[in-house]
């Protein structure tokens, strides 16, 4: 049997194709090569332009995000700060009311143990308004135009005043009047001003145990 050899160059096109397709080499042209690395760029510009455009916006929301926070913090302090003002506020108000209240409660118990410190309100009102224009009286509770009475009498009665009483005044005060005038030293006049003075309305009231 015999065999023809058929020179590679009288081969046909496909022939050629079929050929070379067994030799294990693949030929390809520079164009589709020059295809692939243009895609091959592409794609990695584009990976880095997505990397790049995710950090930006992550920044950017973080920014965002931390702005918001800090807005809240400021807010948060600023109630707080308010908060705290009217704290202090309030806790000065309830301090002063205390003070006052400890304060009455301490006058009326020293006045019921020492009834003699109206002497002292007396002898001020009277170096205040010296001689008496007549008719003029010293108007106090009865227990304390008992104690001016006794431990006073001459001096009042030199000054031209008259010892009267009003069992309706609170102990440890006393009410001057006469044809120049009123000096009220009574105790709920005292302490009216005290209060005011304080930003308080507060009338005097009788403390248990205090005598009327």
């Amino acid at each position: 049997m015999s065999s023809t050899v058929i020179p590679r160059e009288k081969l046909s096109a496909y022939q050629r194709w079929e050929l070379n397709s067994f030799d294990g080499s693949t030929a390809t042209s520079p164009r589709a090569e020059d295809q692939a690395q243009k895609e091959q760029d592409s794609q990695r510009e584009g990976y880095e332009a997505g990397y790049r455009d995710g950090v930006t916006a992550g920044r950017t929301d973080a920014k965002r995000a931390a702005a918001a926070q800090a807005n809240q913090l400021n807010s948060l302090l600023t109630s707080v700060n308010r908060d705290l003002g009217i704290i202090d506020t309030q806790l000065a108000d309830h301090v002063l009311d205390l003070a006052l209240t400890v304060a009455r409660r301490l006058a009326g118990e020293a006045l019921r143990i020492r009834p003699e410190l109206v002497l002292g309100v007396v002898r001020e009102c009277l170096q205040a308004t010296g001689q008496a224009r007549a008719p003029a009286q010293i108007v106090m509770h009865p227990a304390d135009a008992q104690l001016i009475r006794e431990h006073l009498g001459e001096q009042c009665a030199a000054g031209g005043w008259i010892i009267s009483e009003d069992a309706m005044m609170a102990r440890g005060g006393c009410r001057l009047e006469s044809a120049g005038g009123t000096l009220d030293a009574s105790l709920e006049t005292r302490w009216h001003r005290l209060t005011a003075a304080f930003g308080r309305s507060s009338e005097w009231l009788e403390q248990p145990g205090t005598d009327k």
